[in-house]
């Protein structure tokens, strides 16, 4: 399995486009360079996960952005839970 380099979306091996954003692969002789430059924080929800999996590889500033996002985004689903459960409550009532 590998990613995209332009969008970090998961991709067949053998794969010469990407199917997100329909970049051009790379050969196998610039992976290592590649790779190295590839090792920011993602945007895109796709992104967020490649941020996930490549976390140990990820550099310091990319790693907090990464923590950031992870807590912020925790933090905004169980509002949501919580909200919802409220107004399930509410309407039950």
């Amino acid at each position: 399995m590998k990613y995209c380099f332009n969008c970090g979306f998961c991709l067949e091996d053998d794969a010469l486009f990407c199917n997100s954003c329909g970049a051009k692969q790379e050969d196998e002789e610039n992976t290592e360079y590649k790779e190295k430059e590839i090792l920011e924080a993602r945007k895109h929800l796709s992104g967020y996960f490649w941020n996930i999996v490549h976390y140990p590889n990820l550099n310091d500033k990319a790693r907090k952005k990464v923590f950031r996002q992870t807590i912020v985004g925790g933090v905004v689903v169980l509002l949501l839970i919580i909200a919802f459960s409220v107004i399930i409550t509410l309407l039950m009532i």
